[in-house]
């Protein structure tokens, strides 16, 4: 057994890097993307970005203490805490949130549920084993001024990529919507030049976009869904909670956007790749149009 334990240990030790060092990077990587990820999971739209970037560089340093012996304890202690707070803040929010994506990873559909705890647990339990399993946190205290440096330039790297983003934007209105969280709050957010991101313009009082949010509801996406209405956006989150659209934001900017677009007819889907719309979906056939965004991988 003494011999298995160095082989645990570095084990979960390197599967929780993995984890959250990919968690992290997809958030700096896309801030404004993961921004409105967390809009969707209920943070307020504000705070989304800054959270977005805060978030992802703790992740990233967790996994980057976790991948050093000599600082492995204080990641995995890291880790635990940010897997426990999610699990505290998800099931705070559990009636509210059921059923939407957590927004954690790319390329993967993590649907709050009670998988979720189970999985969050475990991520807890293995960060609490590669905790005990550690050596000293003596080497960490004595060099602390390493590992505050390391977090320091990634958060650096995070606030630099944000700001990349709101530049590559800069001047361009309709890339910078006004979103509406689940409170009402309106706040600007810009969309991520480095990812793609679907804009739905539909009108609450139309049948075929009745029809069409049904679709889409039962899609997995792969990609943040902006929901751009032509009126009533204040009680649009609820008429999509009825469709079985869990993820998506409003956006006010129909008024804008539709003539930029050149917009002729709802429903209509946009796929956005920074500046440019790269393609119009009027089809919501559900195999045409499961079709057309798996081919895109826009699909989990």
């Amino acid at each position: 057994m003494n011999k298995a334990k160095p082989i645990i240990h570095w084990m979960l030790a390197l599967a929780l890097a993995v984890v959250f060092g990919s968690s992290g990077i997809w958030k700096l990587y896309a801030p404004a993307q993961a921004g409105i990820r967390q809009v969707e999971a209920g943070v307020p739209s504000a705070y989304a970005l800054p959270w977005a970037v805060v978030l992802g560089a703790f992740e990233l340093f967790a996994a980057v203490l976790l991948v050093v012996p000599a600082w492995r304890r204080g990641g995995a202690l890291l880790a635990g805490a940010l897997a426990l707070s999610f699990m505290i803040y998800m099931g705070a929010r559990y009636s509210e949130l059921k059923g939407m994506e957590c927004g954690c990873m790319p390329g993967r559909h993590r649907a709050l549920d009670g998988w979720f705890f189970v999985e969050d647990g475990a991520m807890l339990a293995a960060a609490m084993a590669v905790a005990w399993l550690a050596g000293s946190a003596a080497a960490f205290r004595r060099a602390f001024w390493k590992p505050a440096l390391a977090l320091l330039l990634i958060v650096c790297v995070g606030a630099a990529s944000a700001t990349l983003e709101r530049t590559m934007l800069a001047g361009n209105a309709s890339l910078s919507l006004r979103v509406m969280d689940r409170s009402g709050k309106v706040a600007e957010m810009p969309l991520s030049p480095r990812s793609e991101t679907l804009l739905y313009f539909m009108s609450p009082s139309c049948l075929d976009c009745q029809r069409a949010s049904l679709v889409i509801g039962k899609l997995r996406l792969a990609a943040p869904l902006v929901v751009v209405p032509d009126s009533r956006a204040e009680s649009i989150y609820e008429y999509l909670n009825q469709a079985g659209i869990k993820n998506a934001v409003i956006s006010l900017d129909y008024a804008t956007m539709a003539p930029r677009l050149q917009l002729k007819q709802v429903p209509a889907l946009y796929v956005f790749l920074g500046a440019a719309p790269q393609a119009l979906i009027l089809n919501f056939d559900p195999a045409a149009l499961e079709k057309e965004l798996r081919s895109r991988r826009l699909l989990n």
